[in-house]
């Protein structure tokens, strides 16, 4: 399943998982710390965080 699939099956189901922002087009940056993030969304939460691409943890405070 590509990342614009499961953003749409997230948004159907109301999953409570984070998935790809944008409609599964977001892609990855890197901030000035020299970190990697993409920008996500839990439709459950109805929350927007980002994923630091390294250690998988998403953070509520925007990295850039």
């Amino acid at each position: 399943m590509n990342a614009i699939e499961e953003y749409n099956r997230a948004r159907v189901m109301l999953s409570d998982s984070w998935v790809i922002a944008c409609g599964g087009t977001e892609t990855p940056t890197k901030a000035r710390s020299g970190r990697t993030y993409i920008y996500v969304y839990n439709f459950r939460t109805d929350k927007h965080g980002w994923l630091d691409v390294e250690t998988d943890i998403v953070q509520m405070e925007n990295p850039y």
